[in-house]
């Protein structure tokens, strides 16, 4: 028997509504926040070192390793038919707001994980302006439901894994982010003295402007033009270091401070 699934991290809100069966889903899920989480564990070489057998960092990094498993030999497409669909599946059908015959045998739905009700009856007079109903209506919601106290939509799922909550980040800057950062580190690993920030910044075309004074293969020799490169540059790498550290303790999309950033520093790790 076939078995659909429901996610909210899809692009449309619409598709909350709409089933997928993992097949279905691993094609709407490209480009999305869920691939951007997977780049981002790949793009750790903390999540890497989990992969290789290294002892997990933290508590948080250890869930997450035993979540998204070992991604190594994984595109994005195959991981998530073997593993991403179930891991963010919700177990809770969505419904739209339906009108209930009065007269039927109603049956309350309760959630199994959390014990609270799914569903709120409410008996809607038709005597009543519009207006009055909806600020009526608000209240109601208001005071039945933990969404009103957090405003974070993700709280209230019940699949494995969940987004941290609603960002303004999209894929887009992620993945320049994770350019950066994956350059950046690239760099570091080939020269002890860290990389020329400016020439990471000007083969990425990040601030095309400063550069246009130099044609391809000139050097650089503008100091200030260099300070501004790197320091653009720098920025980027920064929040994509603590997006990569977030994500491999189970938090996306997020940049705060993080107790890997916190060990990374105590080990003389450069930001």
């Amino acid at each position: 028997m076939a078995v659909d699934f429901y996610y909210k991290g899809l692009m449309d809100e619409d598709e909350l509504f709409r089933p997928y069966t993992p097949q279905q889903s691993a094609e709407k899920a490209k480009g999305s926040m869920y691939e951007a989480w997977f780049d981002a564990l790949k793009a750790s070489h903390w999540y890497m070192s989990m992969c290789n057998g290294d002892a997990p960092p933290t508590d948080a990094a250890r869930e997450c390793f035993e979540k998204f498993g070992d991604i190594r030999p994984y595109t994005f497409s195959r991981w998530w038919t073997d593993v991403g669909y179930k891991i963010f599946a919700e177990h809770t059908r969505y419904e739209d707001v339906q009108v209930r015959d009065v007269e039927a045998t109603i049956e309350l739905k309760y959630n199994k994980k959390t014990g609270k009700l799914n569903n709120l009856l409410i008996e809607v007079p038709m005597n009543v302006h519009p207006r009055k109903l909806k600020e009526q209506f608000a209240e109601i919601l208001e005071s039945h439901s933990r969404y009103f106290n957090h405003h974070n939509r993700f709280a209230e799922s019940d699949a494995e894994v969940t987004f941290d909550r609603d960002s303004k980040l999209n894929c887009k800057t992620i993945k320049l982010w994770l350019d950066v950062y994956k350059a950046i580190e690239k760099e570091r690993a080939k020269q002890r003295d860290g990389a020329p920030l400016h020439e990471i910044c000007r083969q990425l075309d990040l601030r095309g402007s400063l550069f246009k004074e130099f044609g391809a293969g000139t050097v650089v020799d503008d100091e200030e033009v260099k300070q501004k490169a790197a320091s653009a540059i720098s920025e980027y790498y920064k929040k994509a270091q603590r997006l990569v550290a977030n994500a491999t303790e189970m938090r996306f999309p997020c940049v705060d401070e993080c107790a890997l950033i916190t060990i990374h520093r105590r080990n003389g790790g450069a930001d």
